[in-house]
């Protein structure tokens, strides 16, 4: 929990649930070749205690990048991915947990 402006307390967690529900929804039922890719990942990420529900550390991420960055296709096109400043960061506390190189190296690294 962080604290708004107001002094309330604010849940930040980042969670991959609404990721993996779109994937199911969106993509997996129009691809047979993204269905098997989605159900590999889902299966992986049900392994792995820290990534399913609320993840409060968004640090854990970093350390399954090889799952989490095939699912944020679906978010960031992979055309544009090194080229274009992007990133995914928690509400509220904006911290980044998913970004592009040109993210990294312009609003992290310097």
């Amino acid at each position: 929990m962080v604290s708004n402006v107001l002094g309330n307390d604010v849940k930040a967690n980042v969670s991959l649930e609404p990721l993996l529900d779109f994937w199911e929804l969106k993509v997996a039922d129009k691809c047979e070749h993204m269905a098997g890719m989605f159900n590999h990942f889902k299966a992986r990420i049900s392994e792995i205690p820290e990534l399913t529900g609320d993840i409060e550390d968004v640090g854990v991420l970093n350390e399954h990048y090889d799952i989490l960055r095939p699912l944020m296709t679906a978010v960031f096109p992979p055309a544009t991915f090194e080229k274009e400043i992007l990133g995914a960061l928690t509400p509220c506390t904006f911290e980044p947990f998913f970004v592009s190189p040109e993210f990294q190296r312009i609003f992290i690294d310097n």
